[in-house]
């Protein structure tokens, strides 16, 4: 495998072809891991419980949600 500065890429781009490749290479090269050590990076069980993470805010309460009701001294003042 050849380690490849991105630097190099900027100064020509006639290079571009080559990185695409090398990117092919790598991807492919590797198979999803589902090895359940949480250190390892980029297997299935860190995108699952990373992607659910991602997914949680919008369609549940968050700290700041939940801090600004717990704020409220009295219902029937905000009601107002």
């Amino acid at each position: 495998m050849e380690i490849v500065s991105l630097y190099s890429f900027q100064r020509n781009m006639d290079d571009l072809p080559k990185l695409l490749i090398i990117f092919i290479e790598v991807v492919f090269s590797c198979p999803y891991s589902f090895d359940p050590d949480a250190r390892t990076r980029h297997t299935m069980w860190t995108s699952v419980i990373g992607g659910y993470f991602f997914w949680l805010p919008p369609f549940a309460s968050t700290q700041i949600q939940v801090q600004r009701f717990l704020s409220i001294p009295m219902i029937s003042r905000v009601r107002r």
